[in-house]
């Protein structure tokens, strides 16, 4: 979905929890080095990276029952956090919808399909399965978890409890851009923390036979699929390169009804580096990102809410917008299909072969 840097900046920010974790002066400067880079990659990186270090100290220094305060207070703080996005209307926080067992980091393998989704189901239950027959060992059999199980576990119990409170999109202002799919990206977390008891409880040997299987399935999947995605990011290439050099582009293109992942139009974004510019890139718009859109620029919209409707295929072309071109998916059969033709004003840039529609005078005024 165009989150590599996020990914990078999590990844980067358990390699220097690790280090953290093994203490010493070198082993902190190693980490303090990893923290700066998860920075300069994603902020929610580093943010993890703070917190973690933050707790895990205090639950070093603690002895065991006034550790028993920490996921409570922590609860409490995002709790109010909570109650915070609900009580400021300006900040139009809005919360996932698919539901509590959701956010226990399975939902991480459900990318493009019903068929993830039931993958991720199995794979949630068949740690379950593993987890039990580790408990059993435990009291049947003497077997030892590991010293960190505890910690592991509570980790993974607050990480739930902050993914039901925290929203999913929120914006800082009325002109700022999103900041989107938060708990989406952050269930990533959850994951890597339920794993981590998986870890720590002392699974039985059987358990990586099951483990191996669905992993199997799910890169099968991802072969089929990101197959698609890659011929369609072939076409869109195709087709930039028989555009005029420096045209303005509007890229629509819409997954299938069943895909968690929405935002495939980035492969036509990637298909214009060097040649074409995306008029309705996101990025510049938001404010969030270190190249900027500027009032009066030729290049790129200025308006995040214009950014949304062009790319989603909603918008209607006005005379000022001109001259833009749509890159669109031609064929109801084939998504992967796409066509390019100039825009019109009163066109939708999903439909560049439709009649304009006449726009009302006061709107062009106004927009100019």
């Amino acid at each position: 979905m165009g989150f590599m840097n996020y990914c990078l900046s999590i990844g980067l920010a358990f390699f220097g929890l690790a280090a953290f974790w093994q203490r010493g002066a070198g082993n902190w400067l190693i980490a303090l080095a990893l923290a700066t880079l998860a920075l300069l990659a994603h902020p929610i990186g580093f943010a993890c990276f703070a917190g973690l270090t933050i707790y895990i100290s205090l639950w070093r220094i603690l002895s065991r029952w006034p550790r028993l305060v920490l996921p409570p207070l922590i609860t409490i703080l995002f709790v109010a956090l909570h109650f915070y996005f609900r009580g400021h209307q300006k900040l139009e926080a809005s919360w996932r919808s698919e539901g509590f067992l959701q956010l226990l980091g399975q939902d991480q393998m459900n990318i493009y399909g019903h068929r993830y989704e039931l993958l991720s189901w199995f794979a949630l239950a068949w740690g379950v399965i593993c987890a039990g027959a580790a408990v059993y060992d435990w009291i049947f059999r003497s077997c030892k978890p590991g010293r960190t199980v505890w910690l592991a576990l509570e980790l993974y119990l607050v990480g739930i409890a902050i993914m039901v409170c925290l929203p999913e999109n929120f914006r800082t202002g009325l002109y700022a851009g999103w900041v989107g799919l938060l708990v989406s990206r952050l269930t990533l977390v959850t994951a890597v923390f339920g794993l981590s008891v998986l870890a720590a409880v002392g699974l039985p040997r059987w358990s990586c036979t099951g483990a191996a299987l669905i992993a199997a399935v799910f890169f099968v999947f991802l072969f089929q699929d990101t197959r698609k995605l890659d011929r369609m990011e072939t076409n869109a290439r195709t087709i930039a390169a028989t555009l005029p050099l420096g045209t303005r582009i509007v890229a629509v293109a819409n997954a299938p009804g069943d895909w968690r992942v929405g935002f495939i139009y980035h492969s036509i974004d990637r298909a214009c580096i060097g040649h074409c510019f995306s008029f309705a890139n996101y990025e510049p718009s938001s404010l969030q990102f270190r190249l900027r859109a500027l009032p009066g620029n030729w290049i790129v919209t200025t308006s995040v809410d214009q950014s949304d409707d062009m790319s989603s295929g909603d918008y209607l072309v006005r005379q000022a917008d001109l001259p833009l071109t749509s890159i669109y998916q031609c064929d109801d059969n084939d998504f992967a299909k796409l066509c390019a033709l100039p825009l019109k004003e009163g066109q939708k840039t999903e439909d560049p072969e439709s009649p304009p529609i006449p726009l009302p005078k006061e709107d062009d005024d106004s927009d100019q």
